[in-house]
Parts: C-alpha cells; structure tokens; sequence
C-alpha cells in the first residue's frame, strides 16, 4: 500500500516527543512490511527509509500529500484530505464534534471517554528498551 503518516513536530525527535517516537517506529515497521510510506512532519524530519515532506500548516499537510496515496494516517494533526484517512488521537477531543468511526483512541478508557469502544495501544520496539524496576 502507499500510506502517508503526518504527525507535527522534529522527526526523529530529540528529548521528549511521545508521538513523534510513535510515528518514527510506525514508518520503520511499515517499510519493513513492504508497504511505500511517505512521512509528513515538521521542518528538519528525516527518515532513513521513506520519503519526506515538511508541513506546518493544514494547507502544507494536505498540499504534501501524494496523490497517489492510499490512506492518510493523521497523528495529532486535525485536517481533512481527500482519501481514505485514520486519526489517531492521543489526547482528548472537547472542541470536536464526537469522533467519526475513523478515530482511533490509545486505551480502553481514552475511548469510552469519547464514547467509543474501540483502541489500538501505541506499539513501541520493546527490545530498544532495558526494562528495570525502576528508571
């Protein structure tokens, strides 16, 4: 498939920057799937696998869509395109009308608060990871 996933913000990030992590591991696992993957971020993203785009704005976001996509995975970004589209939102939604069934929430209690029963939790490489007792 050709999948294009527009997240805000520095990919890869440096510090803190949850979704961007998310998005980063996404794009790297879909490529390894076969699938073409363009990523749509902020200014200075990279990915050593896909093709790159910059976006700030909503018209930059959809203008650096290809037109040739499949699906749009949004991440954070609340902007219409002209194909098939997936939001994953993280956090909460109080100046949006309820979700459309597109949506998709990170817990079983993110989506009962926005009157849904279905999620997906963030998948993250568990082996990139040194798991411990305590940080």
């Amino acid at each position: 498939m050709r999948i294009t996933l527009a997240a805000q913000g520095l990919i890869p990030c440096k510090g803190y920057g949850g979704i961007q992590r998310q998005v980063e591991w996404l794009t790297t696992e879909m490529v390894k799937m076969g699938h073409q993957v363009t990523l749509i971020a902020g200014p200075g993203s990279s990915h050593p696998m896909c093709e790159v785009r910059h976006a700030v704005t909503n018209d930059e976001c959809r203008a650096a869509v290809p037109k040739d996509t499949d699906i749009v995975h949004l991440h954070a970004w609340k902007v219409e395109v002209p194909f098939p589209t997936l939001n994953t939102e993280r956090g909460h939604l109080p100046d949006y009308p309820r979700p459309q069934p597109n949506w998709s929430f990170i817990s079983a209690r993110h989506a009962e608060l926005h009157g849904r029963k279905t999620f997906v939790y963030n998948g993250f490489p568990v082996d990139a990871y040194r798991l411990a007792p305590s940080k």
